[in-house]
């Protein structure tokens, strides 16, 4: 039974990550109220589950904003980068769309792919931007790079998104963690993908802060757990004293009363 009340018991640990995942949902929304700065807080948003998924724990507040602060003018470029080129995109697909003849088609399909390109693109680019350091231009090209060799887990991330989008609209409070829940789903794929990218020394050193952080919680368990026995310790101790003081109360009594009949 104590197990269970253990905080690095794994039903605890899943039980905590939820917690996060609610957090970071409500963090990411009040951030993006100004809309210009989405970018900035999803990648915060990816920096914290990235650590989640892969057991490197550490403070869900404090993390997504010093991610949010550290990354927030490369990560409001890009989003705006994606938002200006999204809506050029859409209106040429809706100009040649229009065109009943066979050049308006070509254009529409090679827009189309182009797009759908571009989903896979933007799929990848605020993960890259939170856990690489690089130019702009470098993120773009790596998230694309990435989103193609890794296709499987590309179209496997869209279906996520796509499965937690459908399950909030038949379960409408689902909508509350649905950015956060769909970051931290999606984290453990990216996290496959970028160990091909990380140098072993870093993974070393990743695989190490995670055991470290999961050594002192379970220290802080044990302390938490020595600290209870010696409390009831200690009552039981003050119980036995407060048992122990009228016996030593009537032995007092006991030699007085023995010397009183001395004097007479």
């Amino acid at each position: 039974m104590s197990g269970f009340f253990n905080l690095d018991n794994p039903v605890w640990r899943f039980i905590g990550k939820l917690a996060d995942v609610f957090i970071l949902s409500v963090l990411w929304t009040i951030c993006s109220l100004p809309i210009f700065t989405i970018g900035a807080a999803t990648t915060a948003m990816y920096y914290v589950t990235l650590k989640l998924a892969s057991d490197d724990e550490g403070y869900t507040v404090r993390g997504f904003f010093k991610s949010f602060k550290l990354n927030f003018k490369q990560s409001t470029i890009i989003w705006l980068i994606i938002v200006v080129v999204g809506l050029v995109l859409y209106v040429d697909i809706r100009f040649f769309w229009s065109m009943d003849s066979t050049v308006g088609k070509v254009f529409s399909t090679i827009f189309l792919a182009v797009i759908l390109m571009g989903i896979f693109m933007v799929s990848y680019i605020f993960p890259v931007t939170a856990r690489f350091y690089n130019s702009t231009k470098k993120m773009f090209i790596n998230a694309l790079f990435m989103s193609i060799r890794h296709l499987g887990w590309t179209i496997l991330n869209l279906i996520i998104a796509v499965a937690v989008l459908i399950a909030s609209i038949f379960f409408p409070p689902l909508m509350i963690v649905s950015v956060g829940l769909t970051a931290f789903l999606t984290s453990y794929c990216f996290n496959h993908i970028f160990k091909k990218y990380m140098p072993e020394t870093e993974l070393e050193h990743l695989d190490e802060a995670a055991e470290m952080q999961r050594a002192i919680d379970r220290l802080t368990d044990e302390i938490k757990a020595k600290e209870g026995e010696d409390g009831e310790n200690a009552g039981d101790a003050v119980d036995e004293t407060a048992e122990e003081e009228p016996s030593d109360a009537q032995d007092s009594e006991t030699e007085e009363g023995t010397a009183d009949d001395s004097e007479e």
